[in-house]
């Protein structure tokens, strides 16, 4: 009985892994599309920088810029998340089984 029990924990927590793999696959190709996108969108003004001026590399970091102050953003709002719900996990816990 026990082991019966213990077999469709480990079951269902490896379909819960197999699912948060899936999430963050789909999660990173759609970030590496809104990137992409947002290149393209952005391929005239990345000629007007260079024709006034701007080297490659001044492009390139002014991109990879913008990249990193988007996740540090983003890092800091899922660590006030995290941290939000690991203070009221309790009360969050209560709530959804009641």
């Amino acid at each position: 009985m026990i082991e019966e029990l213990l077999l469709e924990i480990f079951k269902v927590r490896n379909i819960l892994n197999l699912v948060f793999v899936l999430v963050t696959v789909a999660t990173v190709v759609a970030l590496i599309l809104v990137f992409n996108l947002s290149l393209r969108l952005r391929q005239r003004e990345m000629e007007t920088n260079f024709k006034l001026g701007c080297c490659r590399t001044m492009i390139v970091r002014l991109i990879a810029a913008e990249v990193a102050t988007i996740l540090v953003i983003s890092l800091g709002c899922s660590l006030v998340i995290t941290a939000g719900t690991s203070v009221f996990k309790d009360r969050i816990t209560q709530t959804v089984l009641s």
